[in-house]
């Protein structure tokens, strides 16, 4: 049970340019930077923290991940249902961490906090209590979820060609036409071509006909 992002929740252009700017990779940050926002409000179960009140534990994640344009069911119980992660993984800014907490409901916990840093959670503790960030060890937990795969991914970086300097670290150089490229091969030598960030060998067919690379020495037979 994915919530994605519903195009008709947005009252105003403003609201909607910004939540389209989130992905999976910056989501769970600034779902965070949100929760931010509600600092020093008490904790009422059941609030709900639109009108300047405060909220519960999962209140405060429903709220804060909507602005995401995430949109996460209002309990605890439910929640922690939605987008989990392998235990494997390394937690992220954002990340939901699940415990029993004081309302777990058999093998439902009761309880969520919002992953920081190692040590660090950011929450709505109990009654009592005002919403911040806390100590806590990180490492125990019942479940753990991240809403913002709920998001597209992050977009990949623009290509760029590479650098004189960091053709000069791979030694190589650039081949004019597809006979030089030809002549290398019969030389012995690889041929490479550069994919946004490093020379890798070039496929037999490659798309948009990139500029090909050989090391240099190309011209003479390889021993």
């Amino acid at each position: 049970m994915n919530h994605l992002t519903d195009d008709s929740v947005f009252t105003d252009s403003t609201q909607y340019a910004r939540a389209m700017t989130f992905n999976q990779s910056n989501g769970g940050a600034n779902a965070l930077v949100e929760a931010r926002k509600l600092t020093g409000r008490e904790y009422v179960f059941g609030g709900w923290p639109a009108n300047g009140g405060g909220t519960d534990c999962s209140g405060l994640w429903e709220w804060a991940y909507q602005e995401m344009g995430v949109y996460l069911p209002r309990t605890t119980f439910a929640q922690y249902l939605v987008h989990q992660i392998p235990n494997h993984l390394a937690s992220e800014p954002g990340d939901l961490l699940f415990i029993a907490g004081s309302d777990a409901q058999g093998a439902a916990p009761g309880h969520v906090m919002g992953y920081v840093s190692p040590g660090q959670v950011f929450q709505a503790p109990f009654t009592g209590e005002r919403i911040g960030q806390y100590a806590y060890d990180t490492s125990v937990f019942e479940y753990r979820t991240r809403p913002s795969l709920a998001l597209k991914p992050a977009p990949k970086p623009a290509w760029t060609p590479p650098t004189a300097h960091q053709i000069a670290l791979a030694c190589v150089v650039a081949l004019k036409n597809p006979a030089e490229a030809a002549e290398a091969l019969n030389n012995g030598w690889r041929i490479f071509i550069w994919d946004g960030s490093k020379f890798e060998d070039a496929p037999a067919k490659h798309p948009n006909n990139p500029t090909e690379y050989a090391t240099i020495g190309w011209q003479k037979p390889r021993r």
